[in-house]
């Protein structure tokens, strides 16, 4: 993982663009001051990125209902009905 702090212009204004470069994706994130750009814990943010992104050719809706799914049939599992057969 690659971390790089510069300074650009956006729009006539001066930025801090925070740019990470990790298996051939690159993100930015933009700050209004280097020390900003400097505290910001940009691992936690990466992680935060990967967690949205699809997992193979399944959209995040179909990630999450799946998930979900899961989870009600825990959770509301009749543990007193026979299970059929």
């Amino acid at each position: 993982m690659k971390i790089n702090i510069s300074k650009t212009k956006v729009r006539g204004d001066i930025r801090w663009v925070l740019t990470m470069h990790h298996d051939g994706k690159r993100k930015r994130k933009f700050f209004l001051s280097l020390a900003e750009a400097q505290v910001f814990d940009a691992v936690n943010w990466w992680s935060a990125v990967q967690k949205k992104e699809p997992v193979g050719s399944q959209t995040l809706l179909g990630v999450a209902r799946d998930e979900y799914l899961k989870w009600y049939s825990e959770e509301h599992e009749n543990l007193e009905k026979p299970i059929q057969t």
